[in-house]
């Protein structure tokens, strides 16, 4: 039979034995030092100065004096004198010092892994890593990085808060002071706020919880997209620089667009790219239609010679503001069949009166104080030619466009009010004034040639 406990070393007392209160007692002064183990330091390498009974220690390595050659053991101060203690693999200590549990691992002490004391850490008041948490930052880490991994699918980080009014955020900060921050701050909306000095906060992005809309510049969104303030700036490379916008059949992305259209800053080896509005057409990607352009030099073009109309029968410009006349081509290598101007349009020309007029919606919008016009009227000019077996519309003078007009009495939205198919009838003035001055010309000859003198 062994003369001690297999675990902590204590005297048995044996058959016959002689003062067992001496073996009782060394087992009892054993079980106080190694019971509920709590030491004052780990880091002393020879005795304390003054200690007190009971005082025990973790010996640090490399100890002298009364300690050397017991690194790492439990020294116990006991009845005047020095006890000491070798530990053995999950004797675990509570070091004052530190404020920690370390337990051995039958070479040295350690740090308490925490899965040794999982059900510890459940409602605890705090937790540090590497740091010291207090009442408002409960969990504080001190490290370069920090991870959070999966565990076997995905992984979510969730910030929950009380009310809509509170704030659940991420804050950046240098040096203590806020640099940046996103999150639902205040309401339920999603906010991206920045600041230079962690006092004063500009608010860059707000996407509306409701709806997806983004707004940029501190502003509650009206639209799918909302900037308010400065100005925007998209560059590329090589590539025009540019916003597509397409218009789908409700809700029905997948399928192809009804309308495509493409605003961008033209590419160009020059540098010097201009601004040109394009077509898609029923198409997502590839080569948009040039249908507007703004040179470099600022003047307008249309995107293709000689294709396309500046407004429409029912979309027509209000007034047209220059300095100078419009310019029409007329350069003869693009004309054909040149001849003079036939009699029979002379003659049903001289047959059409210029008249006065008011425009009716002047009238409407104006009343008597509405001006009067001097012109011609479009139907009159096709009767005339008509009435002389001619038709006008073989003249360039003569126009007629179908359209759609609204009801009378229609009210609510445009869209709402019923259409009806209808036409307009349009003159092309420098054209009709052409055939008056052809048409004067010809009767200033025939003056000319009545009364001039027999030779």
């Amino acid at each position: 039979m062994s003369e001690e406990t297999p675990n902590l070393g204590l005297p048995y007392i044996m058959p016959s034995q002689a003062q067992k209160h001496v073996t009782h007692n060394e087992a009892i002064r054993a079980l106080d030092a190694l019971l509920q183990i709590g030491v004052i330091a780990r880091d002393l390498d020879e005795p304390p100065a003054d200690p007190q009974e009971g005082d025990r220690y973790i010996v640090a390595e490399g100890a002298t004096e009364s300690w050397a050659g017991k690194d790492g053991w439990l020294a116990a101060f006991q009845d005047g004198d020095w006890a000491f203690y070798q530990p053995k693999a999950g004797w675990i200590a509570f070091v004052g010092s530190e404020n920690a549990l370390v337990v051995h691992d039958g070479e040295t002490w350690q740090a308490m892994p925490l899965q040794l004391a999982a059900e510890q850490l459940q409602m605890v008041d705090g937790l540090g890593i590497n740091a010291s948490y207090d009442a408002t930052n409960r969990l504080a880490v001190s490290s370069p990085f920090s991870l959070f991994n999966h565990e076997g699918a995905g992984h979510q980080v969730k910030i929950n808060k009380n009310q809509a009014s509170d704030t659940a955020s991420v804050l950046f900060q240098t040096n203590w002071s806020g640099r940046a921050e996103f999150g639902t701050t205040g309401d339920d909306n999603f906010h991206v706020k920045v600041s230079a000095n962690g006092s004063s906060w500009t608010e860059a992005i707000r996407i509306n919880c409701s709806n997806g809309a983004v707004a940029i510049g501190g502003i509650n969104p009206a639209q799918k997209l909302h900037v308010r303030g400065g100005r925007m700036r998209l560059e590329h490379d090589d590539s025009p620089a540019g916003i597509q916008i397409h218009r789908y059949q409700s809700g029905n992305y997948g399928a192809a667009p009804w309308k495509g259209f493409l605003i961008a800053v033209e590419a160009s080896s020059s540098g010097n790219g201009r601004l040109v509005i394009g077509d898609y057409g029923s198409q997502v990607t590839g080569t948009a239609t040039p249908r507007l352009a703004v040179e470099n030099d600022g003047s307008i073009a249309p995107g293709a010679d000689d294709a396309q109309s500046l407004g429409t029968a029912t979309s027509r410009w209000a007034q047209i503001f220059a300095a100078s006349a419009t310019i029409s081509t007329s350069d003869e290598s693009e004309k054909q069949d040149i001849g003079p101007v036939p009699d029979e349009w002379l003659d049903a020309w001289g047959d059409v009166e210029w008249v006065r007029y008011r425009a009716r919606d002047a009238v409407q919008a104006k009343g008597n104080v509405a001006r009067w016009h001097v012109g011609l009227v479009a139907q009159r000019v096709r009767d005339c030619f008509a009435a002389r077996g001619l038709d006008a519309f073989e003249l360039g003078l003569l126009c007629y466009d179908e359209c759609e007009t609204e009801e009378d009495g229609g009210s609510g939205p445009s869209s709402d009010r019923p259409q009806r198919r209808a036409g307009r009838y349009g003159i092309r003035y420098e054209e009709a004034l052409a055939l008056e001055a052809a048409w004067q010309r010809r009767e200033l000859r025939r003056i000319m040639v009545r009364f001039q003198p027999d030779e």
